[in-house]
């Protein structure tokens, strides 16, 4: 059930589009089915909507199309055979989420990756260990901050532009991190 806050911001959307409103009820569904403009389009509907409500609306919009839609069951196979040919996950008639065996990390990848995480911490906390030179330099664009170290200033300005951060000597001077350039 809908809150009257949800079905008018559901009226002021449709109008936005020149649709009719909700109580227009089968008028709504003809104009919504006009829109569909062919088989994949009203495929790639079908397939976002939650699979227990797939084949009541593919029933509310199979009259309507300017095409003739297909059985339900082929726009499945078809979302089936699409979602195997691009490696993309499925759900099954359980709800659970099934990934292609070429998207599932084997237990040597995820060790691997942890490994490599650890590595990477233990590369850092050495090298923060070691440092006698800290320099933190902050965003002019978002203010966000961050400090780079090393044994030598020109290693720790170093360590500044392997991380992305750029010198902004047109402006001010100040620096600009990734996330801002």
């Amino acid at each position: 059930m809908r809150s009257a806050q949800e079905h008018a911001a559901i009226n002021r959307m449709l109008k936005s589009h020149g649709l009719g409103s909700l109580e227009d009820g089968a008028g709504l569904m003809a104009q919504l089915g006009f829109l569909v403009q062919d088989h994949e389009h009203l495929r790639s509907l079908l397939v976002r909507c939650e699979p227990e409500n797939r084949s009541a609306m593919y029933d509310s919009l199979r009259p309507y199309p300017r095409f003739q839609a297909k059985p339900l069951d082929v726009y499945i196979a078809e979302s089936a055979e699409k979602a195997a040919r691009l490696d993309l996950p499925t759900i099954d008639e359980k709800g659970n989420v099934n990934f292609s065996p070429s998207l599932t990390p084997t237990i040597d990848q995820e060790v691997s990756a942890i490994a490599q995480k650890d590595v990477a911490i233990a590369q850092k906390a050495v090298a923060d260990a070691m440092a006698k030179w800290t320099l933190t330099v902050t965003c002019r664009k978002c203010t966000k901050a961050e400090t780079f170290s090393g044994i030598r200033k020109a290693d720790a300005l170093q360590s500044v532009r392997d991380a992305g951060w750029v010198y902004d000597s047109w402006r001010d001077g100040s620096e600009i991190c990734p996330d801002c350039l």
